[in-house]
């Protein structure tokens, strides 16, 4: 329910500017960051992780600087400017490194994993999607977990390595049912689906992206639901 999420946020950080509560303040900042870029909202997630860097360091608050740097550099990554995104992220290692906390360096680790990816260096990028399983499972949060399972069944997948592939996809599809987590079910099936057309099973294939593309449906439907009582509360 990210739109709402999201209204709830906005009035939270005008409420808290007034009253200057900088700790509650950057959470709330990092909670609208990570929601835009559910939504793939880049220009917006980037434009909010500035605005945390900037009160971060006002608050002399590394663990935000860190976690600033490390958005900035997955932004960037979206945005096909790798060069930039490594030298964030590079920042964002180096200050994590220091504090030595475990889900930063998960964060960090992604991060690498997604740019070596991106330019066809799988084998590279499944050492750190594995890193970054590893740090994300010991603090518990599965969501990250899962997101790394589906890149790791990425990389197997362009590789060839079908069968690894869906195992990894399986284990992501276990964590997002768990979860209920839409985006990453709509993903995983998405996934799933591909591996079965590379295998030439066509019918395995139609059922996942038909659960993918329903998960769509729906999450579309909530949203115009959603801004349509906003615009009648607002008339």
């Amino acid at each position: 329910k990210y739109p709402e999420a999201l209204q709830l946020i906005k009035r939270s950080l005008a409420l808290l500017d007034c009253h200057h509560d900088p700790e509650r303040y950057l959470e709330n900042l990092k909670f609208k960051g990570d929601i835009y870029y559910e939504l793939k909202d880049i220009p917006n997630c980037s434009q909010t992780f500035d605005s945390l860097l900037y009160h971060a360091v006002i608050a002399n608050d590394p663990m935000n600087i860190a976690y600033a740097y490390n958005r900035i550099a997955i932004c960037n990554l979206r945005n096909r400017q790798d060069s930039v995104a490594i030298y964030y992220n590079n920042k964002s290692d180096s200050i994590t490194n220091t504090l030595n906390n475990v889900e930063l360096k998960g964060h960090v680790h992604f991060v690498f994993g997604i740019e070596k990816f991106l330019n066809g260096q799988y084998d590279a990028a499944q050492i750190h999607f594995l890193k970054s399983k590893d740090f994300f499972e010991k603090v518990n949060n599965k969501l990250l977990v899962g997101y790394n399972y589906i890149n790791l069944g990425a990389c197997n997948n362009e590789i060839g390595q079908h069968q690894s592939a869906l195992e990894f996809y399986q284990k992501a599809l276990q964590l997002g049912l768990e979860l209920e987590h839409s985006n990453q079910l709509m993903m995983t099936y998405y996934n799933i689906g591909s591996v079965y057309v590379s295998l030439g099973r066509m019918e395995e294939a139609k059922k996942n992206w038909n659960a993918s593309y329903t998960l769509v449906l729906v999450a579309n439907a909530l949203y115009i639901l959603f801004f349509f009582i906003i615009m009648l509360l607002w008339a």
